[in-house]
């Protein structure tokens, strides 16, 4: 299963998806194909059920000159019948035409039917809702018929097919008969577009909730259907399931379950468009409500829910008395497990489109393990919540080791698959072990034993622990960037240069055990954006430019800057928080300048001073020359604009990102620098203060391979041996002046 309680390690290659589009999503005319199956509410395609009739061509005329004209093209219309599902269908919210949204809206099945006029005295007669008109801007009128018992073909004898309504399917030439329990619409001259011959994509987002008295209220689940609801459907219904009669069937317990999965918001939306066994859809349902489907002792069907129990105690205890051979227990290592987990869904706050979310467990990440990923598809899932909370359950259970194992048990024992109990032997150090019963074996008649495959229980992981109120996601805090405690950039030695290339080395210290890299990045940059300055308001003050500017430069980042004075007291402040928004402009002699900081200055009274960094000729405007070369002058007159949006944003240009971190640490006591070259005995012993603490042994082979560096002051030295001489503390032996260094004196406390 795939939520948390057992295995999904072994996963399908991933089907392809013809033109991009998902295979439930794409109209088809393919025959013979099964009638599609949903439930819940999703985005589905059409089959079509006919050829294009009733087309036409409009001509589009041009005019060429001179009175003359000339056809460019031609508008084509065609009436089209398409599936859309089986029925009954209780509401339609949109229709897309080649993926563009041609209508939206939310029109429900009258279950209670329309009344119809009769005349006085007689009883009012009821007529149910078969089909709805829907009129599709700029497209044409379409009938939806939602796929009643009752529905009637649209030609059939008796009822009048006018000009108005039009949907007449006399002129296909087939006989169509009234799709009693499917769901399907019918066009009328539809508008395919400007040279489109072909008939656009169709797509529907319909919502279908199957229902049944004994599970109450409980089939819609945030506009999903529950899954036992889906269940009950497949094997009840006499059309399309096995059509079980309803004593063959748990209702206590199955209406219990669909409570419990209401209340969870777990509810899923299937779209089926192939042949496929019931067997087989409903182990898929408990893939996702990590469940399993068993028989009571009366031989009705009912479903079993993997969840934390209430009271271990309570749960029964197996122990020497039961078991009449060894447990034999296989737990599996650390290597197999999953550092990430994906999610692959259809969401539906991205109109159903395919969206993805990753789980990364920082338990199995700190245990230093290779990384290795798993992706889950559940394709009949649409709420990022729900997503979010199975991605959650079903990688915390792969990041952790599995333990499954058999037992030989006395018939007493009475456990059934699905089953919790206590597994306790003294022997192998087992105590009130909680374990899972996976399948029994009763071997032959008259046999007093039961052979039981079990595994560790993990259902405490199905617990909740991030279930936002509403579909959206939150937006992330945006937070400063937590700066590395143990940082040095240095300029590599020429014998670790790459040629004559300077070269610059960053040795950053991991912050903390979860953090698996680094992006180094190569300089600053200022996104510039916007031509214009869009809707802008004139603060209320001016002032003057206080000192002669010519900076030849772009960006002037210079701690000068321009010298600005304005004139009326407590606009400063003003100012300068619009500058920190980056929504301050400055107009001085008809250039305008973005300013990048603004810094309060003192100045003769009673003017106010403030020297700017700014961003020069913005909006396409150039330097000014009125004044030739000698800049802007003294005096000339600023003009202080504010911009309703933000004008830049700091970037920065990424040159790598690295997971090759330093460890970091301090001298403990004075290293000589009369030491042999190659030091086997007096070592250099050090303090290690990062968050990393363990260094491995490398050898004088490694040494001389130059694999594990030590940068002391201005010396490298290469690792061959290390010795662990206290808590945090090591000695290190190897090779002194690396790289063209020199051999130096260490003192205590100096960075290692």
């Amino acid at each position: 299963m795939s939520f948390a309680g057992g295995s999904t390690k072994s996963m399908p290659a991933l089907p392809q998806k013809p033109l991009g589009v998902e295979e439930t999503r794409a109209s088809t005319n393919e025959q013979a194909r099964p009638v599609p199956y949903m439930a819940g509410k999703t985005r589905v395609g059409v089959t079509w059920l006919d050829n294009a009739f009733d087309t036409r061509a409009d001509a589009v005329v041009s005019s060429s000159g001179k009175g003359q004209s000339s056809v460019r093209g031609y508008n084509y219309y065609a009436s089209l019948v398409a599936l859309v599902c089986h029925g009954p269908v209780d509401a339609i919210e949109a229709i897309y035409f080649n993926g563009d949204k041609v209508w939206e809206g939310s029109l429900s099945r009258d279950l209670d039917g329309t009344p119809v006029e009769v005349e006085e005295g007689e009883e009012p007669e009821v007529i149910p809702d078969d089909y709805v008109d829907i009129e599709i801007e700029s497209h044409g009128m379409m009938r939806l018929f939602w796929g009643t018992d009752t529905q009637g073909a649209i030609d059939e004898e008796g009822e009048e097919v006018t000009e108005e309504n039009g949907y007449s399917l006399v002129n296909s030439g087939h006989y169509h008969p009234a799709y009693r329990r499917q769901c399907y619409v019918v066009f009328k001259e539809i508008y395919f577009g400007f040279n489109q011959t072909n008939a656009p994509n169709v797509e529907f987002v319909i919502t279908r909730h199957p229902h049944y008295d004994w599970l109450g209220a409980t089939e819609d689940v945030e506009g999903d259907c529950n899954p036992v609801a889906v269940i009950a459907e497949w094997l009840q219904n006499k059309v399309y399931g096995l059509g079980w009669p309803e004593a063959w069937l748990d209702t206590t317990s199955l209406a219990a379950v669909a409570t419990q999965l209401k209340t969870e918001k777990i509810g899923i939306s299937p779209h089926i468009t192939k042949q496929t066994s019931a067997r087989q859809l409903i182990t898929q349902v408990c893939e996702y409500i990590d469940g399993y489907a068993l028989t009571t002792p009366e031989g009705k069907f009912k479903l079993g829910l993997i969840r934390k129990p209430a009271d271990v105690e309570a749960l029964p205890l197996i122990n020497e008395t039961h078991l009449l051979e060894e447990p034999e227990l296989n737990p599996s290592g650390w290597q197999g497990v999953k550092t990430k987990t994906w999610i692959k869904f259809n969401d539906r706050t991205r109109a159903y489109q395919e969206n993805s979310f990753p789980y990364r467990d920082a338990g199995a990440a700190a245990l230093g393990l290779e990384n290795s990923q798993q992706t889950i598809e559940r394709p009949w899932v649409t709420r990022p919540d729900l997503a979010q909370a199975m991605v959650a359950a079903t990688g915390r259970a792969l990041a952790l080791p599995e333990t499954e194992g058999e037992l030989l048990v006395r018939k007493s024992a009475a456990l059934k698959p699905g089953d919790l109990f206590r597994l306790t032997y003294a022997h192998l150090g087992i105590s009130e072990m909680v374990m899972r019963v996976i399948s029994a074996n009763t071997g032959k008649p008259g046999s007093r034993s039961v052979s039981l495959n079990v595994t560790l229980d993990r259902s405490y992981l199905n617990e909740k622990y991030y279930i936002p109120d509403a579909d959206e996601l939150t937006e992330p805090e945006k937070v400063e960037p937590e700066p590395f405690e143990h940082q040095l950039m240095l300029e590599a030695p020429i014998g670790l240069q790459d040629g004559d290339k300077p070269s610059v080395l960053p040795l950053v210290a991991r912050k903390n055990l979860l953090t698996t890299l680094y992006d180094i990045h190569l300089r600053r940059t200022r996104d510039l954006y916007g031509t214009s300055l869009g809707r802008v308001y004139s603060v209320p003050t001016y002032g003057y430019v206080e000192a002669p500017y010519n900076y030849p430069a772009l960006i002037d980042e210079t701690a000068e800057g321009i010298l600005v004075s304005y004139l009326h007291v407590g606009v400063g402040s003003t100012l300068q928080s619009l500058a920190a928004a980056a929504k301050l402009v400055l107009f001085i002699a008809g250039e305008y300048m973005v300013v990048l900081k603004w810094t309060p200055t003192t100045g003769p009274s009673p003017r106010y001073y403030a020297r700017c960094q700014v961003i020069r000729k913005r909006y396409n405007v150039y330097y000014r020359n009125y004044y030739g070369y000698q800049g802007i002058p003294h005096g000339t007159m600023v003009t202080y604009v504010q911009s309703s949006y933000p004008l830049y944003q700091v970037t920065y240009d990424e040159l790598e990102a690295t997971g090759a971190f330093a460890v970091c640490g301090t001298v403990a006591e004075e290293y000589p620098r009369a030491t042999r070259i190659i030091d086997n005995n007096k070592g250099m012993l050090v303090n290690i203060i990062s968050r990393d603490k363990r260094l491995v042994s490398p050898s004088l082979g490694n040494a001389l391979k130059k694999q594990l560096l030590v940068f002391a002051g201005n010396e490298i030295l290469s690792v061959a041996r290390v010795s662990l001489t206290g808590t945090n503390q090591y000695r290190l032996y190897g090779l002194r002046a690396c790289f063209d260094t020199r051999r130096l004196a260490h003192p205590v406390s100096e960075k290692v």
